[in-house]
């Protein structure tokens, strides 16, 4: 849901700044601008959708008053008229997600630090071969598949 990521997202780069950056700024100006005019663009767009639902509901709510209708029918609630987004709520979950997904960012950007030293000073290609003998080790059996020379004459 949109509305749930925008959310999530602003929440997301503030706990960075406050946590990593001691509250100092990690986006460029005109990103953070952008990110906040988004935002606020997505919550107007939501209160409009809850405000056209509203006017919808007393607008259909007016036509069964004026319809002769057997009392039966008119007792039953169309699903449109209770139909609501509940900002708030959806606020306080997008909170939820926030932890995991700030503790990915940070492991994915320790991950790409470590890459990029081992890079710089060469050690890369045998750091990525330890890394997958280590997640392959226990798929592969432990038999020595390399034959010497004296087995193999």
């Amino acid at each position: 849901m949109l509305i749930l990521d925008a959310l999530a997202y602003k929440t997301e780069v503030q706990v960075v700044q406050e946590k990593y950056f001691d509250g100092y700024p990690n986006l460029w100006c005109d990103v953070e601008t952008a990110l906040e005019k988004t935002t606020q663009t997505i919550l107007d767009a939501g209160a409009t959708f809850n405000e056209s639902l509203k006017n919808r509901a007393e607008v259909s709510s007016r036509e069964k008053d004026q319809e002769d209708q057997p009392k039966d029918r008119i007792g039953v609630a169309r699903e449109e008229d209770n139909l609501v987004l509940n900002i708030e709520a959806i606020r306080d979950y997008a909170g939820t997600m926030v932890d995991s997904t700030v503790d990915d960012w940070v492991e994915r950007a320790q991950r790409k630090a470590v890459i990029d030293i081992l890079e710089e000073t060469g050690e890369h290609e045998e750091f990525v071969l330890k890394r997958l003998r280590k997640k392959f080790e226990p798929i592969i059996p432990r038999k020595n598949w390399l034959a010497t020379k004296s087995q193999s004459q």
